[in-house]
């Protein structure tokens, strides 16, 4: 599946994942954030850059933030 596939089907929790790769500057901090354990949280990531079709979790932030699936002005 090609991410302009994916659009209009990210769920609430696969934007809520991307903006937490945005924002937070560790794979610790993100699974923290999505109240995950890190182990699951790369799951996650690994699932979703899949299916995104990326091979990067920095590659599906780029992506997110290029397609406006999240606010990368808000990175800290």
């Amino acid at each position: 599946m090609l991410y302009h596939d994916t659009t209009s089907r990210l769920s609430a929790a696969e934007r809520e994942l991307l903006q937490a790769l945005v924002d937070e500057p560790t794979m610790g901090a993100v699974a923290r954030r999505i109240g995950r354990s890190e182990r699951h949280t790369r799951r996650l990531v690994r699932a979703l850059t899949h299916r995104l079709g990326v091979d990067h979790p920095r590659a599906a932030v780029a992506l997110a933030g290029q397609m406006g699936w999240v606010d990368v002005a808000r990175r800290r």
